[in-house]
């Protein structure tokens, strides 16, 4: 996307900036990733898991490994206090995203997820949507909280990074405030990505039913949901809000997360039994050595970060605008630009 003509230099300047950034970055994964399938590709047994030889391999291990979060949460809350970090844009989405993961986890949860090991939680369960028998106790609390908190900690080592190690491609304090105060409606309407979503949902379907593995019942729903997580934000708001966005620290930010979820997933929470997945609705790509990992489980942190900090971004506009929440998103014809409200 072409830098937005009107904006002032230094908006355009750390737009180009930011887009060689995001290029660069974007190849790297593609170089590593290219590397590890290539690494991998010949493991065709997975590991035994551990649940399997052992009863109670991990008493309490899905509740203390949550320090995973707690402890960077902590870390990074102590940096914003020290610094005197404004957080009334990451207060507002994280009150927006615990009725969000704990209503999408009692929907979908069990139909995407099982948890094999009931030790490896203190036992306290909310009410969760089993398909074919309705709502029963099964959703553990450490699975709300895993995406509670990890939204949090997103968010706050993305305020980090714009802050600290990408400062230099952040707009400054003083142009936000200005652009944001005269920005047009957020909320504007991109059919190229609902076009290409779709399409990328017609091959993952296409795979699911026709591709080489043994997997073809069901609906690859993990990754329906996964691909709405982007295409919503990337129709309604990317090209508006993009802007606004740090894309270094953006990209830093999605890949620390992924890497600490799959450190989570394939050394701990598969081969213990914290959690699997429901093989109906998964695409059918599944990776052998990670103890069959599905691929979707690669792909969660970018997916729902890409949401997350897009609706962070939408809130900060919102806070530096002095505007009501529907004129910022929608416009408001009478607007008269007035103080941003304090963080």
């Amino acid at each position: 996307m072409q830098p937005d003509q009107n904006a002032d230099p230094e908006s355009r300047s750390l737009e180009l900036d930011n887009t060689a950034g995001f290029k660069v970055i974007l190849a790297m994964a593609a170089i590593l990733t290219l590397s590890v399938i290539v690494a991998i590709h010949t493991v065709q047994v997975r590991p035994v898991p551990a649940y399997e030889r052992y009863p109670d391999p991990s008493p309490l291990g899905y509740t203390y490994s949550l320090a995973l979060y707690l402890f960077p949460l902590a870390a990074l809350l102590t940096w914003a206090v020290k610094r005197g970090v404004r957080l009334k844009a990451a207060q507002l989405t994280a009150l927006m995203l615990l009725p969000m993961w704990t209503l999408l986890d009692i929907l979908l949860g069990n139909t995407f997820f099982r948890f094999p090991v009931k030790s490896a939680t203190v036992g306290f369960e909310l009410w969760g949507y089993v398909p074919g028998r309705g709502f029963e106790l099964s959703i553990p609390i450490e699975e709300v909280l895993f995406y509670y908190l990890g939204g949090i900690v997103l968010i706050l080592l993305y305020v980090w990074a714009s802050d600290e190690w990408y400062a230099r491609y952040s707009i400054s304090e003083a142009s936000f405030d200005r652009r944001a105060r005269t920005a047009p409606a957020l909320v504007s309407f991109d059919g190229r990505a609902l076009a290409i979503g779709l399409g990328v949902f017609a091959l993952a379907l296409g795979y699911k039913k026709f591709g080489p593995h043994d997997h073809h019942e069901g609906f690859p729903g993990y990754f329906t949901f996964l691909l709405t997580l982007v295409v919503l934000p990337a129709a309604v708001l990317f090209r508006r809000v993009k802007p606004f966005v740090n894309g270094r620290a953006f990209l830093f930010t999605l890949m620390v997360a992924s890497l600490v979820s799959l450190l989570w997933e394939v050394t701990l929470a598969l081969p213990y039994g914290w959690w699997n997945y429901h093989s109906r609705q998964m695409i059918g790509i599944f990776i052998e050595p990670w103890s069959g990992l599905p691929v979707e489980a690669c792909m969660l942190w970018i997916a729902a970060g890409w949401a997350e900090i897009f609706i962070y971004e939408t809130f900060k506009i919102y806070v530096h605008s002095g505007r009501s929440l529907r004129a910022v998103l929608f416009g408001d014809r009478h607007h008269v630009p007035a103080a941003p409200r304090s963080q």
